[in-house]
């Protein structure tokens, strides 16, 4: 699952975090045009596997989808 990390009524974190209440193990990527130290710390926290920055190009979403499935859920990775 890819998440906008900056929505208007809920932020990507907030998100993930509801989401992996119910789904421990779905992979979580997070981008963001805005990419801020405390924005990847909070990512990881909450379960993302990697935080990519726009613009996304398509190689390094197809390669962040293709770690995502082979990695454990506590994986973390940013790309910019």
């Amino acid at each position: 699952m890819v998440l906008e990390d900056w929505m208007p009524e809920l932020n990507g974190v907030e998100l993930c975090k509801r989401i992996k209440m119910y789904e421990r193990e779905i992979p979580v990527i997070f981008c963001s045009g805005a990419v801020t130290r405390q924005d990847v710390l909070g990512a990881a926290k909450v379960g993302g596997q990697g935080y990519l920055a726009k613009p996304i190009y398509t190689d390094e979403l197809i390669y962040s989808l293709a770690l995502c499935d082979r990695r454990s859920s506590e994986a973390f990775e940013i790309f910019s």
